[in-house]
């Protein structure tokens, strides 16, 4: 264990152990170089020494040091001005210092009938927290200043052989159940270790990037294998909607566009590790917020507009994260109008990944439900995009690429066909992505078929057929119609 000053931290250099503060909360990873931005940080937040560690050992002696105290729910009183940062028995922040008790956290509290909270016992806590604040800020400015002076392309160049060309096209009737199984098993794989990645960053761990690149890699890999199974279980509405699957759903979605715009195999990666992280700042989001329902109030608001930055200062905690990676993170909640956040940056000024995912991640959330809405089914919410780039936030030729992927009748959409049946969207057809393939499920007299059948219309062009408004049938597996 070594006690550093903060200002004799070499610039530039790369850390070979990580650097906490004195209650041993991760400041900079391990493997981090240290860049300007985090000397500033560092000097903002009032940190003037750290401690560089060498096994986990201190840092089990570090974290032992008693941090809070506490405190009956009874002495919490509404209205009043918290001087400590609020956290639950496990840790959670529940509310930061000097901010206003509401009271609808203490009824909530009640209800869940917790007797008691932590309060911070020394201000490290939330010198570590004006750390994180100061460290988006600052990286944020950087990210601004590359901008204006066009150090960063933000228009990505489609070169060299399009990932596309992996792509699977399932040409039978109907997929064997071992090959769905075997792709929602990945799926659950992504999913259960996304959420390891996510608890280690909420706790405030270092993350390798290695990690990062394999769950893109696999996203990348599980696309081409079969992107229309992909898209059915990412339009599938799921009232959790928690950050884990957000992170891999969006991702196949983002990565089906980059697929139709012609990206090559590097370029599709790296979509895919920014839409992977492109929401992580949520973690810094209160769950009352989150699960609002109802419309947010000013402080609520500025709150959820400020995840993006919350978010980079997350990402401090993968060494060598890309830029893409950070401006995916920073600006995917950008709109090309300028009516997004947290900076409204518009047109130009946005960065190509964060406009795929940006359009990705509202079509992810309108399929899904929300505490103040319900979900739409995938046709309707292609129809809201569509509309939404009639008005300017999002670029017409990024929502085709959305199109060509998903189908003017997306994946998961349910159709009446001219013969009288009603079936389900299971495919797009590369050459008429107009002429889905779907799987009849009521025949001509609505009569529910013992198996589905599995119908290319491309190759039946004498039928025609309409959007129907509402689900004929729920399923509880989106696989079953395949």
């Amino acid at each position: 264990m070594q006690k550093i000053r903060s200002e004799h931290l070499v610039p530039y250099a790369r850390l070979d152990r990580p650097f906490y503060d004195q209650s041993g909360q991760l400041l900079i990873a391990r493997g981090t170089r240290v860049v300007p931005p985090m000397i500033a940080a560092l000097d903002a937040a009032g940190i003037t020494e750290g401690v560089l560690l060498d096994h986990s050992d201190e840092l089990r002696v570090l974290q032992g040091q008693p941090r809070y105290e506490s405190r009956s729910i009874r002495t919490i009183i509404p209205g009043q001005i918290i001087t400590q940062s609020m956290f639950d028995e496990q840790g959670n922040l529940l509310l930061a210092a000097d901010s206003v008790i509401p009271g609808s956290l203490v009824e909530t509290l009640k209800a869940r009938k917790v007797e008691s909270v932590l309060l911070s016992k020394e201000m490290d806590v939330d010198r570590v927290g004006r750390f994180s604040d100061s460290l988006a800020r600052e990286w944020a400015r950087n990210l601004d200043d590359q901008i204006d002076n066009s150090s960063i392309p933000l228009a990505v160049e489609r070169k060299g052989v399009p990932t596309a060309r992996r792509m699977r096209v399932w040409r039978g009737k109907r997929r064997p159940a071992v090959e769905l199984s075997r792709i929602s098993q990945r799926r659950d794989s992504l999913l259960s270790e996304t959420e390891e990645i996510l608890d280690i960053l909420q706790m405030g761990a270092g993350l390798k990037r290695g990690r990062i690149e394999r769950i893109a890699e696999q996203i990348v890999d599980l696309t081409c294998d079969d992107k229309d199974v992909c898209l059915a279980l990412a339009s599938f509405p799921d009232a959790g909607a928690a950050l884990p699957r957000i992170g891999v759903d969006v991702s196949f979605v983002a990565v089906a566009m980059g697929l139709m715009m012609g990206h090559n195999e590097a370029q599709i990666r790296t979509l895919a590790m920014g839409a992977f992280l492109h929401d992580v700042g949520m973690l810094s989001v209160p769950a009352q917020i989150v699960e609002k329902n109802g419309r947010f109030n000013r402080h609520e608001l500025s709150v959820m507009r400020n995840h993006p930055l919350n978010g980079l200062a997350l990402l401090a905690r993968v060494p060598d994260a890309t830029v893409e990676t950070a401006l995916v993170v920073y600006q995917s909640h950008e709109r090309d109008s300028g009516v997004g956040y947290p900076r409204a940056a518009s047109g130009e000024g946005v960065h190509d990944y964060a406009k795929i995912v940006g359009i990705a991640d509202a079509y992810h959330a309108l399929v899904n439900p929300r505490a103040h809405r319900d979900e739409s089914l995938p046709y309707d919410a292609l129809a809201n995009i569509s509309k939404m780039s009639g008005l300017g936030m999002f670029s017409k030729e990024f929502v085709l690429a959305l199109v060509h992927a998903l189908g003017s009748f997306p994946v998961g959409s349910w159709v009446k066909l001219s013969t009288g049946e009603v079936a389900h969207v299971v495919g797009v057809s590369p050459a008429a992505f107009d002429r889905p393939k779907v799987s009849v499920v009521l025949d001509e007299y609505g009569v529910a078929l013992e198996e589905p059948q599995v119908l290319d219309l491309t190759q039946m062009p004498g039928v025609e057929l309409t959007h129907v408004s509402a689900p004929v049938r729920f399923m509880d597996n989106p696989l079953e119609a395949f």
